[in-house]
C-alpha cells in the first residue's frame, strides 16, 4: 500500500481520540512525512488504529462514577479520569501549573484521595461529589488532617451549559494559539 493510499484510509477513519485531543490523520493524506508531525501517512493510519484499540478497551463507568468523571472548571480545571485498571484519578495542575495528581476511591457520598506533585510529594487531600447534573462539588483538606473545608467549591463540567459564539469557534481554530520557541 503506497503513503498515498494510507493517508486516504487513516483520512477515512478519522476521528479517534486520545486524551480528549483528535488525532488529524487526513493531513496525512500526501507522499512523504507530514511537516508538521513529521509522521508518514502509513505511520498516521498505523496510530490511529492504536487509539482505535484503545478506545474499544476504555472501562466502563458505574452510576456512581458516571457523574463525576469528566473535565471540571471551577476557578481552574481538573479532570476526573478512570483509568484502564479500573481506578478512578484527579488530574489537575497547581498554582505553579505543574501537574497533581491521586487516585479518588469511593467513601459514602463521595470519591476522595490524597493529591501529589510530579516528584510524589504530598500536597493535600481532595473530595467530591456529585451535585446536579454537571456540577460537582469539591473539597480540600491538608495533608496531616481529617477536617474537610466547611464550605466546598462547586466545579462545572466542561463545555455543559454554555456554547461558544460561531464567531469565537472560528477565531480559535483559526488563530495562533501558542507562540513555540526556538
Amino acid at each position: 500500500e503506497d503513503e498515498t493510499q494510507a493517508g486516504a484510509t487513516a483520512a477515512a477513519i478519522a476521528g479517534a481520540t486520545w486524551d480528549g485531543a483528535e488525532v488529524d490523520v487526513a493531513q496525512h493524506a500526501i507522499a512523504g512525512p507530514c511537516p508538521k508531525c513529521g509522521l508518514t501517512a502509513k505511520e498516521a493510519e498505523e496510530q490511529v488504529k492504536a487509539l482505535q484499540a484503545l478506545e474499544s478497551a476504555r472501562p466502563e463507568l458505574g452510576e456512581a462514577e458516571k457523574k463525576v468523571v469528566g473535565k471540571w472548571n471551577p476557578s481552574g480545571t481538573f479532570e476526573v479520569v478512570k483509568g484502564h485498571d479500573g481506578r478512578i484519578y484527579f488530574v489537575g495542575i497547581d498554582d505553579d501549573l505543574d501537574e497533581i495528581k491521586g487516585e479518588l476511591k469511593p467513601n459514602g457520598e463521595f470519591f476522595e484521595g490524597m493529591l501529589y506533585t510530579f516528584d510524589r510529594e504530598e500536597i493535600g487531600r481532595f473530595r467530591l461529589a456529585f451535585e446536579r447534573e454537571g456540577v460537582v462539588m469539591f473539597y480540600r483538606g491538608d495533608v496531616d488532617d481529617d477536617e474537610w473545608e466547611e464550605e466546598g467549591t462547586p466545579a462545572y463540567m466542561d463545555l455543559k451549559f454554555n456554547q461558544r459564539r460561531p464567531s469565537t469557534v472560528v477565531l480559535l481554530e483559526t488563530g495562533t494559539k501558542m507562540v513555540k520557541s526556538d
